[in-house]
């Protein structure tokens, strides 16, 4: 088991160095009078260091390691 979650860490560390940032968006109910409904969409964006994959990399590397030593 840990084999498999050290290599989906591994997969995970090279896709954030990859992607810069995450947005994504969510709906605001800015008036909610009876049968009036106003929203709007605010997208945020939530920026990925690199260090993050670097980390993931890391720690998938050496939950694999471990994972191949206690078979």
């Amino acid at each position: 088991m840990k084999k498999i979650v050290g290599i989906i860490l591994i997969i995970l560390g090279i896709a954030f160095l990859f992607i810069e940032d995450f947005s994504f968006s969510q709906e605001e109910t800015v008036l909610d009078a009876g049968d009036v409904e106003i929203t709007r969409d605010d997208e945020e964006t939530v920026p990925i260091q690199p260090i993050v994959g670097i980390i993931f990399i890391l720690g998938g590397a050496a939950l694999t390691v471990y994972g191949f030593q206690t078979e």
